[in-house]
């Protein structure tokens, strides 16, 4: 047996497997110390006065483990809510990246018309300008006439 098995052997009741335990420890200092410290925290506990508890204590002890665990549930109950609202945010976020975007128009397509004259030609006006603007903002396009 290894040190992990027989320190859990002696943690747990020493006389049941007494056999093991003096093999190992006479061979194991660790295991040895750690058998002695055992006993000793067990003679030190059978020595203790065991004292009944006041009437009404247990009661108590038992109101605040309940009031505890429902301040425990709570909390975790919020901290839930506010992981699925996150998870919720970033599932919007992510859909709405997502979706497709409007189609752009090419070069060859004219993405804006405006025309800078007035509506009625007059005779001393001066020439119709017609300035077209395409997707591409260094490309602008512009036609005279009268």
């Amino acid at each position: 047996m290894n040190c992990h098995e027989i320190r859990e052997l002696i943690a747990r009741d020493a006389s049941e497997n007494e056999r093991e335990i003096e093999a190992h420890t006479e061979a194991c200092e660790d295991c040895r110390a750690y058998r002695d410290d055992m006993a000793a925290i067990g003679a030190t506990l059978n020595r203790m006065k065991q004292v009944e508890p006041p009437d009404g204590s247990l009661t108590r002890v038992h109101a605040h483990l309940y009031e505890y665990a429902e301040r425990r549930r709570r909390r975790v109950g919020a901290l839930r809510l506010g992981g699925v609202a996150a998870l919720t945010l970033l599932v919007i976020a992510g859909v709405w990246t997502s979706r497709p975007m409007p189609e752009t128009s090419t070069n060859s397509q004219i993405a804006k018309q405006t025309i800078d004259a007035p509506a009625q030609p007059a005779d001393d006006a001066p020439p119709m300008i017609v300035k077209l603007y395409t997707d591409d903002p260094d490309i602008v396009i512009y036609w005279f006439g009268d």
